[in-house]
């Protein structure tokens, strides 16, 4: 297996855990307004242990990083992570749409570009690994 693949797996890992997470709390939230902060909390806490494995993966990535011999050995793996990237912003910004009153707009508003800012983490750490290996042969 080219190393590639374990920062394509970290993403993959990494957006759908961080994408059910985001879900499961901000239906939460929506439920009880008033505990948005032990909410948030306990989505960081669980954001914490989803994000043990892809950061294991990432750095076996790193640690068995090999050049490319052409950009076509990239293509499927930056396709399947742009993909699971713009699945895990849809689902984010889906589930900030639906069910939110006035009162807690604003709240779920900030809740949900803090779930992007996780989402979009290992995708951008994966792609620029994939641009490193390339830039080495």
């Amino acid at each position: 297996m080219h190393s590639v693949y374990y920062f394509v797996f970290a993403v993959l890992i990494a957006v759908i855990g961080i994408s059910v997470n985001f879900k499961f709390h901000i239906d939460k939230m929506k439920d009880n307004p008033a505990d948005q902060g032990k909410i948030q909390t306990k989505f960081f806490i669980a954001n914490a242990i989803i994000e043990i494995i892809p950061i294991i993966l990432v750095v076996l990535g790193f640690m068995n990083t090999r050049p490319v011999s052409s950009t076509a050995d990239l293509l499927i793996p930056i396709v399947i992570t742009i993909i699971a990237t713009l699945f895990g912003i849809l689902f984010i910004f889906l589930q900030s749409k639906v069910d939110v009153t006035e009162e807690i707009k604003a709240f779920i508003r900030s809740f949900t570009f803090i779930g992007l800012m996780m989402i979009l983490a290992f995708p951008i750490i994966a792609i620029v690994a994939m641009l490193l290996m390339l830039n080495m042969a």
